[in-house]
């Protein structure tokens, strides 16, 4: 973009000189419009000079655009044109700068961000998998309720869940929580996973032991409701 802009530049200047060229030609009389034009756009490099002034606030563009006036309405129109399409590449050219650079700065922010949250969670689960090694005391991979039970009892572990928002006030249904398949014991990705699941939201905990109350009393409500025809059946018999 920035070489198309100097192209042109370099264009209308040599579209510029071209015409100043026949006007001083037929010019007999040194005037002030003739001093303009030649303070101007007496060279190829005070014209460039000129032109990119004019664009850029170096110079005022009607005062430098005098000469073009005098060269006939064709140069005129020519040089609004030339101001036109400057400062519409310009601003464009400025635009895709700074919005690129403001893509290129969201996109890197977003990204340490999501590092950041990654080593954060990494973090963690290194943490959680040195506490489970603690609590297990009889190094069987699982935890048991006792082991589970024993290992908060330490003011510590208490205080470090309480800072991850994660109430352990509640500590036999959380760990029934983090029992995912029911077997009675924690293993060693249940209560990584679990507990990052429930940390950093005290609602999640409350949450999910509903959850958990809800499929337990709709279990029951089943059992209940294939037992009841059995027993009317009964009934019915002994009368």
């Amino acid at each position: 973009a920035i070489c198309l802009f100097f192209v042109m530049m370099f264009i209308f200047c040599l579209v510029f000189l071209d015409g100043l060229e026949k006007f001083l030609v037929e010019q007999t009389v040194f005037t002030p419009v003739v001093e303009t034009m030649s303070e101007h756009y007496g060279s190829f490099g005070q014209s460039l000079w000129t032109l990119l002034a004019a664009v850029t606030g170096g110079y005022d563009w009607v005062v430098v655009s005098q000469p073009m006036i005098a060269m006939g309405f064709a140069y005129r129109v020519c040089f609004l044109v030339y101001i036109l399409c400057m400062i519409l590449g310009l601003l464009n050219i400025l635009n895709g700068i700074f919005i690129n650079a403001a893509l290129q700065s969201s996109a890197m922010d977003r990204e340490l961000a999501l590092d950041a949250a990654l080593e954060k969670q990494e973090a963690l689960a290194k943490e959680l998998v040195s506490m489970f090694s603690e609590a297990d005391t009889d190094q069987s991979g699982c935890l048991s309720w006792p082991e589970f039970q024993y290992f908060l009892q330490d003011e510590s572990i208490k205080a470090y869940f309480m800072a991850l928002n994660l109430d352990m006030s509640s500590s036999k249904r959380i760990f029934e929580l983090l029992d995912k398949n029911n077997s009675g014991t924690v293993g060693l990705m249940e209560f990584v996973e679990g507990c990052i699941q429930l940390c950093g939201n005290a609602k999640m905990v409350d949450l999910r032991l509903l959850k958990r109350d809800i499929a337990q009393a709709n279990a029951q409500l089943q059992r209940i409701s294939h037992v009841l025809p059995v027993d009317s059946v009964y009934l019915e018999e002994s009368c």
